[in-house]
């Protein structure tokens, strides 16, 4: 009778060592605790390295992290809620706008208003594409989307002279 033949487990691959199995589980590991890989900005520049041309820079990323954390504190000035509904927490309760210090609430809204007219009209599609990344958190859909996002980074970038 023939003795049946051991397939390999993996189709296609023959004989991985064991040195070669422990260095794929250490790479998968290291990347998976990226700080980077949990909001989308950071998985977009991850992108950027491994595959140029299909993510967003360094110097792009931070001044995206720095837009968000300008609409986060333009959001507590005015006592407006997140844009998404999972970032709300129904129980906190929320004091009037009036309550910031007037020369921290005019320096905030000033910064954002000056962020909102470099990124065009709010129907601007590099404006919507910086909202939606930088401060919903959302995918990029699309590689026009991803255009309009670098472009709109581009924008803020040369306004607040990060140097690239």
């Amino acid at each position: 009778m023939p003795r049946a033949r051991k397939k390999p487990s993996i189709p296609g691959v023959k004989n991985v060592s064991p040195a070669t199995i422990r260095r794929i589980r250490n790479d998968a590991i290291e990347a998976a605790s990226d700080a980077r890989r949990g909001h989308e900005l950071g998985r977009l520049a991850l992108r950027e390295i491994q595959h140029p041309g299909e993510g967003i820079t360094a110097i792009q990323e931070s001044v995206g992290l720095r837009y968000a954390g300008l609409r986060a504190k333009w959001r507590a000035v005015t006592g407006i809620s997140p844009a998404t509904v999972q970032a709300q927490d129904i129980g906190r309760i929320r004091g009037a706008s009036g309550e910031a210090p007037d020369d921290v609430a005019a320096t905030v809204e000033r910064a954002m208003r000056d962020a909102d007219d470099v990124l065009g009209a709010p129907g601007s599609p590099q404006r919507r594409s910086v909202e939606i990344v930088c401060d919903r958190d959302c995918v990029v859909v699309g590689h026009q989307m991803l255009l309009d996002l670098r472009s709109g980074l581009d924008a803020l970038a040369r306004l607040w002279g990060v140097v690239r």
